[in-house]
Order: structure tokens, then sequence, then C-alpha cells
């Protein structure tokens, strides 16, 4: 059920008070409907958090580059059990950083930052080396024993970066 706020303006405050089944053909359904989708084109608004990182500019551009330094490194080392103790770790280790007072980093902001900010770039600069090179494309699928479907792409490129 949807309900409209008597507070504001009725076409910008609409919420919704009902939950969906989970099926996937529910979802589907719930997809098609006029209002989800007059409600879609209001969200479009919302930044991502990538256009968020590059809008910042002095000191919160400093902490946003430390976080996404950060989130690189606990993703290069596998480290994500660490995160919440490390940040605490390193701002008492550190107290005159004003940077590092600042980071607000943890194992669900990590796994965003890697998600929305660094796998876009890397996606993105890959397209370019792979529109500028020859490339080959292995690609097999397969079905473990819990019956869930692995699918497997893998792409052999030589890119000369000199």
């Amino acid at each position: 059920m949807m309900m409209e706020s008597d507070t504001a303006d009725k076409s910008d405050q609409i919420t919704y008070e009902s939950t969906l089944k989970c099926g996937k053909s529910e979802l589907e359904k719930h997809l098609a409907t006029e209002k989800h989708k007059k409600n879609h084109i209001k969200k479009r608004g919302v930044m991502s958090l990538d256009a968020f990182v590059e809008k910042k500019s002095g000191h919160s551009q400093k902490v946003s580059e430390a976080e996404i330094k950060l989130s690189s490194f606990f993703a290069h080392h596998n480290a994500f059990q660490v995160v919440d103790h490390l940040i605490p770790i390193l701002k008492d280790s550190f107290p005159a950083s004003n940077i590092l007072k600042d980071v607000k980093l943890g194992r669900t902001k990590t796994t965003s930052v890697i998600n929305n900010v660094i796998a876009k770039k890397e996606n993105e600069d890959l397209a370019v080396v792979l529109q500028q090179n020859f490339f080959s494309v292995l690609i097999d699928e397969s079905t473990d024993i819990s019956a869930n479907k692995l699918l497997c792409v893998n792409v052999k490129f030589i890119h000369n970066s000199g």
C-alpha cells in the first residue's frame, strides 16, 4: 500500500509501507507497474558514491582518497574481517592525523567503496584496454554439488603499458 504524506507537497513525499514477496516473478511484476516507474524517476537525482567522491575538495577529498586507498588495501589482502578493528587502532595510534580522525570506514562501507568506486573505475580502464588490443575469451559453465550454476569468463590479452 502506498501512502502519501500530509506534511509537505504530496508529489515529493511518497513512501512505501508494504512488503513485497521475495519471489522473482513478484519483483518483475512490481518493476512493470506505473507506481514503480513513477517513483523510480523521482529517485534518479540520487548521487552515486562515485559522483559523491568526485565533487569533494580540500580536506574531505583527502579523507575520501584515504578511505579508497584503505578499501583497496583490504580488498588486496582479503582482510575484510579486520576493517572494524584496524581503523580505531589507527585513529588511536596516530591522533595528530586530521585525515584519519575523519575516516569513517567499516566492512559495509569498504565493500560499497570497492563495488561502486574501485570496480567501476577498473572496469572502465579494462574496457579501454580491450578496445585497443586483441583479446580472446574463454567461457566455462559448471554446476557444483549443491546445484549452483557457475559461469567463468576468462579474457586473455597482452597490454603494452609503455
